[in-house]
C-alpha cells in the first residue's frame, strides 16, 4: 500500500499488492488508484487472501510531503484478514530526493494502522532522522500484533513514539530503545495498555527530557519489574504515571537523588499508582523517601539501599607516546563516582606495555 501525503491540492497515490512476504512484486500486480484531497477517503480497505502478505513498494514518486507540515488526512489502513507486512515503508512517504533514513514530515505515519486488529507483524522502520509525532499512535489498538520493529534512531524528537504501541494487547516483547538523546514526550504512553508485555526495555539514558517517560507503561498488567532508572537528575514530569496500573509490578530500582517533595513531586506524580500491594524499592543510598504513597514508594513495599554499579568509565588520555622503560599513570573516571565496582587494569599486548592495578 502506498500512501503519499501531500499538501493543498497535491494528490495521494495508493498502490495495493498482494504477494508472498519475501517475493518482490511486479508493478502489474498492483491496483493503482489516485485520490485528490477533496475526495480523500478516511479509510482504505484491502482484502488479503489467506497465506498472502502485503508488500510495501512503489515504482515512482509522484506524491510528497512538505517539510514542517502535517500530512493532510492521510487516513488509516484497514484489513479484512490477518496479514504480515513487508517492503519499505519509507516509499509511501516521500520522493527520491530523500534517503530512506530521513522522515521529513511531522506526523508522517501517525495513526497509520490504528485500531487495525488484523496486522500481526509490522513493516521495517529504517528512519534514523525523525520528525515530531512521526510514529505517534502508529499501531494504537493493534490487538493481534505480537512483536515490534527495530527502532534505530539515536536522537529523539518531540512525541516521536507517543502512544506508538498503546493498546497492543498481544505484544509480548518490546523493541530495544537505542536512543541516546531524548526529547519532550518522546516515549509518552508508548506501551500503555500492553497487557501481555512481561519485560520492559532497558532505559540507560541518564539525561532526561520533560515528560519523556510519562505514561510509558501504564496499564501493563503483566509487567513485574521496572527497568533500572539510571538518571541521577530528574526533570518535569519525566516519570509521571510511568507505571500506574501495572498491577503486577513489584520491583523498582532508581538512581536519582531527590523526589522534590517541596514542589509536589513534579517528577514522579502517580508513577506507582495501582501497582502490586507488596514489592521492593531499590534506591540510591542517601535518597530520602519523605512519605509513602503513589508519588514515592507504596505503603507496604520494602525499601532497600541498592549497590551502585558502574555504568560508564573513561580515561584521562586516549593515547600516549613513550620511549622504552618510560612510565605514565592513567586516571580512570567511573560513573557513578560512588560505584562499588572495582577498576581492573589490563593490557591487550604485554610485549608492548604493561600496567599495574594502580593505572
Amino acid at each position: 500500500l502506498r500512501y503519499s501525503g501531500g499538501y493543498g491540492t497535491n494528490y495521494f497515490d495508493i498502490y495495493a499488492a498482494v504477494d508472498d512476504i519475501n517475493t518482490q512484486p511486479y508493478i502489474d500486480d498492483y491496483e493503482h488508484v489516485v485520490y485528490d484531497r477533496s475526495n480523500m477517503p478516511e479509510t482504505w480497505v484491502k482484502t488479503v487472501p489467506p497465506g498472502k502478505s502485503l508488500y510495501l513498494y512503489s515504482d515512482e514518486m509522484t506524491g510528497y510531503c512538505w517539510d514542517n507540515h502535517y500530512l493532510v488526512s492521510p487516513g488509516t489502513i484497514t484489513l479484512s484478514e490477518d496479514v504480515d507486512f513487508g517492503g519499505n515503508i519509507m516509499c509511501l512517504l516521500k520522493d527520491n530526493a530523500f534517503p530512506d533514513t530521513l522522515i521529513t514530515a511531522r506526523g508522517a505515519f501517525e495513526h497509520m494502522f490504528a485500531n487495525n486488529t488484523h496486522i500481526t507483524t509490522t513493516p521495517q522502520l529504517p528512519a534514523t532522522t525523525l520528525k515530531h509525532d512521526c510514529y505517534s499512535n502508529m499501531f494504537y489498538g493493534c490487538t493481534s500484533l505480537t512483536s515490534a520493529p527495530v527502532l534505530p534512531a539515536l536522537t529523539m524528537v518531540d512525541a516521536c513514539y507517543n502512544g506508538m504501541f498503546s493498546g497492543c494487547t498481544s505484544l509480548v516483547s518490546a523493541p530495544v530503545l537505542q536512543a541516546t538523546t531524548l526529547a519532550t514526550r518522546c516515549y509518552h504512553g508508548m506501551f500503555s495498555g500492553c497487557t501481555s508485555l512481561t519485560s520492559a526495555p532497558e532505559l540507560p539514558v541518564t539525561t532526561l527530557a520533560s515528560y519523556c517517560y510519562e505514561l510509558m507503561f501504564t496499564g501493563c498488567t503483566s509487567l513485574t519489574s521496572a527497568p533500572e532508572l539510571q538518571a541521577t537528575t530528574l526533570v518535569q514530569g519525566c516519570y509521571q504515571n510511568m507505571f500506574s496500573g501495572c498491577t503486577s509490578l513489584n520491583s523498582v530500582n532508581v538512581m536519582f537523588f531527590d523526589f522534590d517533595a517541596s514542589n509536589g513531586y513534579p517528577y514522579t506524580k502517580y508513577w506507582l499508582q495501582n501497582v502490586a500491594d507488596y514489592g521492593t524499592f531499590y534506591k540510591r543510598p542517601g535518597l530520602n523517601v519523605p512519605e509513602r504513597g503513589v508519588a514515592t514508594v507504596p505503603v507496604n513495599w520494602n525499601i532497600v539501599d541498592a549497590s551502585l554499579h558502574t555504568i560508564d568509565i573513561s580515561l584521562n588520555k586516549h593515547s600516549i607516546n613513550k620511549s622504552m622503560y618510560d612510565t605514565e599513570t592513567l586516571v580512570a573516571t567511573v560513573v557513578p563516582s560512588d560505584s562499588v565496582d572495582p577498576v581492573i587494569w589490563s593490557t591487550s599486548d604485554s610485549s608492548v606495555a604493561t600496567v599495574t592495578q594502580n593505572g
